[in-house]
């Protein structure tokens, strides 16, 4: 295990080395071009900054874009994003190199950066932010500390507890999309100094119109493993199917274990919500499938996460399904569309609850459309001016 963990450290190590090379080539050979382009983007622009593709971001640049002709520039690692006509300017990175000469040429006044399992980007401009222009929001996705098991994740993402924690604590600004930061300034003693912004992955639009529907077939979006295939077979017993679209899915075979599981490939966010409409309940599923095979998650990460599913489901005028998530459950019973799950039971209650819907199906309404990002942008707006006026 030892020898394991070292080549890890050197082989991180080596990949840093090989991506600032490649940058510095890329930039030595493209500079020209690069410089013109950036010289037609105003000084005014947002600059989004992001490790790996996350709907996140594309949400963001979504409500800036909704307060304005704003300019707004991406750079990634990758190149997947739906609103890939929403930015100004992409730039494809490898590493902390073309970021910080992008940004020296640029000159932006806000950078707002994402991390998801790696927070090497965002600790590199952090912790030289004295020599940026601009102010820097920290986004993290998904929180290490207090929520995950820290041997695990020191083991196969060596030094990223320790990063995290320095961008935590001195970010000028974090955009929280959940209570998981809470839990590291209040059990944890984090340090944080910065401002913060609660900012959720909000609907995209206004919730469409209640429907019915004629299908018993429950309906999950997200990362799952083999254990579903439990929750399929309480379904079947009541005539239920369950239908799932993921990004990330295990493909061995598990839907031909069960006629009654059906695994579909991910869905463009732009057919989703209509999508999830022709279903007519869906489900965060309990934590004992998400767990049953994965042990990485501590019992804090169920009390403060969020997600941005939810908020797809709610724009789909969807009831959800939740038993563990607090924060979520909460949220979903505060506007009147969460069917509760009984934690210590929740295969037996899912089957339960199922049992007493008949054909046809018929959705009641409700409307959460405050929770748009176009309503919630100018929250967001008064975030950044409040971190640009305290320069």
């Amino acid at each position: 295990m030892g020898l394991f963990r070292f080549w890890k450290f050197i082989r991180y190590h080596i990949l840093q080395l090989i991506y600032v090379w490649l940058d510095f080539i890329d930039v030595l050979f493209h500079s020209r071009n690069l410089t013109r382009i950036l010289k037609e983007i105003p000084d005014t622009a947002f600059l989004l900054v992001t490790d790996r593709y996350l709907i996140r971001v594309d949400k963001i640049a979504y409500a800036i874009q909704s307060l304005g002709e704003n300019s707004i520039v991406l750079i990634t690692r990758t190149r997947k994003f739906r609103f890939s006509n929403i930015y100004r300017a992409q730039f494809s990175v490898r590493s902390y190199y073309k970021t910080a000469w992008i940004i020296k040429k640029l000159k932006p006044k806000i950078i707002h950066v994402f991390s998801s399992w790696s927070f090497d980007l965002a600790y590199y401009l952090i912790r030289h932010k004295q020599h940026i222009p601009a102010k820097i929001v920290f986004d993290d996705y998904d929180v290490f500390a207090g929520m995950l098991d820290k041997k695990s994740v020191s083991f196969y993402y060596p030094g990223q507890f320790k990063k995290e924690k320095y961008c935590l604590e001195n970010a000028d600004g974090l955009c929280c999309r959940s209570l998981e930061t809470q839990y590291c300034k209040q059990s944890l003693h984090y340090t944080i100094l910065g401002r913060r912004i609660f900012f959720a992955e909000y609907m995209w639009n206004k919730a469409l119109p209640p429907s019915t529907v004629f299908t018993k077939t429950l309906v999950y979006i997200g990362n799952f493993n083999n254990e579903v295939l439990l929750l399929a077979q309480k379904l079947k017993t009541i005539n239920w199917s369950l239908e799932i679209y993921a990004a990330h899915y295990a493909r061995e075979k598990v839907s031909e274990a069960c006629d009654n599981l059906i695994i579909h490939s991910p869905v463009n966010s732009n057919e989703l919500i209509k999508t999830l409409q022709r279903y007519p309940i869906s489900i965060q599923l309990p934590r004992c499938i998400l767990d049953s095979s994965d042990f990485i998650y501590r019992p804090e990460k169920y009390l403060y996460s969020a997600s941005g599913k939810i908020f797809d489901y709610l724009e789909a005028g969807l009831k959800v399904m939740i038993a563990d998530e607090v924060f979520q459950r909460w949220l979903l019973m505060r506007y009147g569309s969460a069917i509760e799950i009984d934690s210590n039971d929740p295969l037996e209650d899912i089957v339960r609850k199922l049992s007493n819907f008949e054909l046809p199906i018929s959705k009641k309404g409700f409307s959460p459309n405050h929770l748009t990002l176009k309503e919630q942008a100018p929250r967001l707006e008064r975030f950044y001016n409040s971190l640009i006026a305290e320069s």
